[in-house]
Order: structure tokens, then C-alpha cells, then sequence
């Protein structure tokens, strides 16, 4: 199974512990039909990018919708909003480091840290 499958069906764990009267077989089959990128591979699915993150469920739907100066682009297409990260980000992921979001009094415990949005921060470590 390859990674965007694995967090899928992660995903359709958490809505079927979510929703006990949906079945986990109909939300994979929702989900599995849901184009996971486009354009370019670089852009993801936005709940696919939050979970990686460890960001709240919509962080980039209130960002688009509220017009949030973020270090990634945000595109909305057929109700679906789909991101690209920052190069640095993206570059860190590819890495192996894991990412969490953290206050400013955490930073020193982490490798390093980018400003996601004025109000988030972002920690990366190994």
C-alpha cells in the first residue's frame, strides 16, 4: 500500500470512529475517488497536508476563505482545496523530518522552524 493510501484509510479511520453509522468500505470509496493532486505533484489534498503538518482539520480552508498571508499557494478547484507547500517546507519533508506545530517558547527544541503563517510556527526535527 503507498503512502497516500495508508493516509486515506487512516482518514477513513478517524471519520468512521467519527461517524459509527458510515462505513469505513463507502468513506475509502468517497475518498479514493477524490483526484489526490493535480497540475503538479506538488500539489496535495489540504486535509492530506494538515495531518503531515500536524495542523487542525480545515487550517488551509480558513486560510483560503479568509485570505491569510501563508508560505504556500492555495487552490480551490471543484470544491476541493488543494496546497503547495513552501520549497523549504517541502524540501524538510523530503528530508524525513517530522513536523509539528509549536509556541516560540518551543523552539529552541527543535531542529528548525519556519513561520507557516504570522500566528503559526512550524517545528521540524528527526
Amino acid at each position: 500500500m503507498n503512502t497516500f493510501s495508508t493516509n486515506l484509510s487512516e482518514y477513513a479511520d478517524t471519520i468512521s470512529a467519527k461517524y459509527p453509522n458510515v462505513s469505513k468500505k463507502i468513506v475509502l470509496d468517497i475518498l479514493n475517488n477524490i483526484p489526490s493532486k493535480i497540475d503538479s505533484k506538488e500539489y496535495e489534498l489540504a486535509f492530506m497536508v494538515e495531518q503531515k503538518l500536524g495542523l487542525s482539520s480545515k487550517y488551509f480552508s480558513n486560510a483560503y476563505r479568509n485570505k491569510i498571508d501563508i508560505k504556500a499557494k492555495i487552490l480551490k478547484q471543484q470544491n476541493f482545496i488543494y496546497v503547495k507547500l513552501d520549497y523549504e517546507i517541502i524540501k524538510l519533508l523530503s528530508d524525513e523530518y517530522i513536523c509539528c506545530k509549536i509556541t516560540p517558547e518551543e523552539s529552541d527544541s527543535y531542529d528548525k522552524t519556519i513561520s507557516l503563517t504570522k500566528n503559526t510556527l512550524l517545528g521540524f526535527y528527526k
